[in-house]
């Protein structure tokens, strides 16, 4: 598949650099939060709030099964998408996965006024960062085709090293 995947904490850019990298590239963009949500008419804290995360985590991979079969695309991942091990199978098999890769002080930063993330709320914001990373960090990496360091770059950089490797494998 000629996809590319942008996985990676929340916070570490997967939204913004993806329409970016997908302007860049002439291809189509899709966040699956964003894809969820217009697919059912309702946002995401409120489907954890009603259903839990489970059922949540259910509707995600229902939507990259959906996603999988398209192409030309960059997807960026809600942070727990790839969680899954039937999520990561999929994944592999729908396109190159490039993990955008943050600090936790960089995390910070970048939510620290954020109020729509549901696993944020209620919480220390650098506690729960660090807790969920201890859990997701690992598995990140393991899916990872690529990894870009997104601390202290510009959007263009980022984009630019994305192009790098989109070019690296279409070649």
């Amino acid at each position: 598949m000629n996809n590319i995947i942008l996985e990676g904490f929340m916070g570490s850019g997967k939204t913004t650099l993806g329409k970016e990298l997908a302007n860049s590239l002439g291809f189509s963009f899709v966040d699956t939060d964003e894809y969820i949500e217009n697919k059912y008419n309702r946002i995401i804290k409120d489907i954890f709030a009603n259903e839990g995360e489970e059922y949540f985590r259910d509707m995600e991979t229902e939507a990259i099964e959906e996603l999988s079969k398209k192409d030309s695309m960059v997807i960026a991942l809600g942070g727990g998408l790839p969680v899954r091990e039937v999520n990561r199978e999929i994944l592999k098999k729908t396109g190159k996965v490039i993990y955008l890769k943050a600090k936790v002080s960089t995390l910070c930063d970048r939510l620290k006024n954020d109020t729509n993330r549901p696993l944020l709320m209620n919480v220390s914001l650098e506690d729960r960062i660090n807790e969920l990373m201890n859990k997701r960090g690992s598995i990140y990496e393991e899916v990872a085709d690529y990894t870009v360091n997104t601390d202290d770059k510009t959007i263009e950089q980022v984009v630019k090293e994305m192009e790098a490797i989109y070019e690296d494998i279409s070649n």
